[in-house]
């Protein structure tokens, strides 16, 4: 019974061919009458973090918000933070370690986790994220650990940090499946992108990619969606035809779309020729990518990478461990646009320079 509620859980990540579920109605709730051999177990965040509350985090601060004892599948994460500010969503970074690892097998700016890009606040409305009101977070890819996992969130470096709200929602269960694979979220940029394709991931050992987040800022007129992603599996070329293709769309991108499986929540390139802020997302939850042993996701920035575009991404897969070593996360500073908006002045900038003003504590 443990064994085939697992292999439920384990269905959004993908499974062994026997155990595929397809994604429907059914699969999802036809179910929910069964019993379940698990507790339910949640950690949740510090009561006096409130409005008038005086745990106020500082500047740089770095909190383990868990430490969970496995076996254990995190099964819901959610978080919300302070008020709509581009720094909050840019600066902190959330990092989740399995196991006893030294380095984090998740490491990525809280908003770019959750689908905000850019320092902005919209809907996202997939299967494993979805934003509720803009502000509250969520995440329900489900993150088995064997022994042990860590959960830590670090504050701006520049700025306090009052409002830190989260509930993470595990299952603690007996054991489990031999070829249950470690979930990993890893954070890129170029900023702007030049030279060759811009690397989405590289990954080596036995595993899966589920899918991505992709941002871009465009840094001039032009259309920059052909070239398309180039996906390498165990050596094995895998063709594409176009950015908008992969993610579902074509001829373009629609505007506000978020379907379960793929969207563009945020596309400002439909508007304005440069300097638009653009969110895209596909999640391969009927058709997971294996690999056996290496895994390469790359992108083009034009026909010929000719375009000096921003580019920033949210790869997620599950792997077996070890997994490759991550690259450095660019500095707090550095994440923000090349080219900040001409009709911004430095006085309203704030600390990212996109224009929302900054406050000492949010």
């Amino acid at each position: 019974m443990l064994g085939r509620l697992i292999a439920v859980l384990l269905t959004l990540a993908a499974m062994p061919a026997a155990a595929q579920v397809g994604m429907s109605r059914e699969a999802l709730l036809g179910g929910m009458y069964l019993a379940r051999d698990y507790e339910f177990e949640r950690i949740v965040s510090n009561p006096t973090a409130g409005p008038e509350g005086g745990d106020v985090m500082k500047p740089g601060d770095s909190r383990e918000i868990a430490n969970i004892k496995g076996p254990g599948v995190i099964a819901h994460i959610w978080f919300t933070l302070s008020r709509q500010r581009d720094y909050v969503l840019k600066d902190c970074v959330l990092r989740i370690y399995w196991d006893g690892e030294k380095e984090p097998s998740v490491e990525v700016p809280i908003g770019e986790f959750f689908g905000l890009g850019h320092g902005k606040y919209y809907d996202v409305r997939s299967l494993p994220f979805e934003t509720g009101n803009r502000r509250g977070y969520n995440c329900f890819l489900p993150m088995p650990f064997r022994k042990s996992c860590r959960i830590t969130f670090t504050n701006s470096p520049t700025h306090e940090l009052r409002r830190l709200f989260y509930h993470i929602n595990y299952k603690r269960v007996k054991s489990l499946p031999a070829d249950a694979l470690y979930f990993h979220a890893q954070y890129r940029q170029a900023k702007p992108v030049s030279g060759g394709n811009y690397t989405i991931l590289e990954a080596r050992g036995r595993g899966h990619f589920v899918g991505l987040f992709y941002y871009n800022r465009t840094n001039a007129p032009g259309w920059w969606g052909d070239g398309g992603e180039q996906v390498t599996v165990d050596g094995r070329a895998v063709p594409g035809t176009g950015q908008e293709d992969y993610f579902g769309q074509g001829w373009s991108f629609g505007k506000g779309e978020s379907g379960l499986r793929f969207g563009s929540p945020l596309y400002e390139s439909g508007e304005k020729p440069e300097l638009a802020d653009n969110s895209f997302y596909r999640f391969h939850i009927e058709d997971p990518i294996p690999f056996l042993a290496s895994f390469s996701m790359t992108m083009k920035h034009g026909m010929q990478n000719e375009r000096a575009d921003d580019y920033s991404t949210v790869a997620f897969w599950y792997q077996s461990e070890p997994h490759m070593a991550f690259p450095k996360l660019p500095p707090a500073d550095k994440r923000y646009p090349s080219r900040p908006d001409a009709s911004v002045s430095p006085e309203a900038a704030g600390a990212g320079g996109t224009g929302i003003p900054s406050q000492a504590i949010e």
